[in-house]
């Protein structure tokens, strides 16, 4: 697996909670941070902080529900090079019982929470495979879960929905990309960093 050290690494929901302290600590550790979000201010407080200790970072904002803006901005970053690295880390959870599931609301949260973490892992690793020295220097998609990902939850059928396709998605993608050098990774938070993340302003 390729070393965030020199890495070019882009997170999504970059602006706050797991995002915002993925974003720090790899650029402490020499990561090239690509950060997207749709909060402007929280994308400009990380890029100023980021900066403020000597190291690399870009900025978008970038609506993860709309597949032209991921696209457009796809096509924006990866004219500097491809990424070296993919943390999925945007979503969200609208708790609602199931009988009371509002369908703009249940189609909301599948873009959002499974929808565009397939289109921009997709996106990523088709510029990742064509790179050069891929199979040398590997590269990594890393998809957030969530422990509704593994068990059911009251108000959260969605939710669980959305995780438990997340699994399935992630381990299809380390198959077909292994002959790459690409692993596809899945980080499973507990019901601490969840309530962590809510507290922070999104959670996964």
């Amino acid at each position: 697996m390729t070393s965030i050290s020199g890495s070019r690494i882009l997170i999504t929901g970059a602006a706050s909670g797991f995002g915002r302290l993925m974003a720090l600590q790899m650029s402490k550790r020499g990561a090239k941070m690509v950060l997207w979000d749709i909060n402007k201010e929280g994308l400009t407080s990380i890029k100023k902080e980021i900066e403020s200790q000597g190291n690399q970072v870009e900025t978008m904002i970038c609506d993860l529900r709309d597949r032209e803006e991921i696209n457009s901005c796809a096509i924006e970053v990866l004219k500097s090079g491809p990424i070296d690295i993919l943390v999925n880390n945007a979503g969200n959870n609208i708790p609602e019982h199931f009988t009371k599931v509002k369908t703009k609301n249940m189609e909301y949260l599948v873009k959002i929470n499974t929808v565009a973490t397939f289109n921009l892992a997709q996106l990523c690793a088709l510029k990742m495979i064509k790179s050069k020295n891929r199979k040398k220097i590997g590269g990594a998609i890393v998809n957030m879960s969530s422990q509704m990902g593994h068990v059911g939850g009251p108000i959260r059928s969605v939710y669980n929905m959305n995780k438990w396709g997340l699994e399935g998605l992630t381990r299809g993608m380390a198959i077909d990309l292994a002959k790459y050098n690409i692993s596809c990774l899945l980080y499973t938070s507990d019901h601490a960093d969840e309530e962590d993340s809510v507290e922070h302003g999104g959670l996964r």
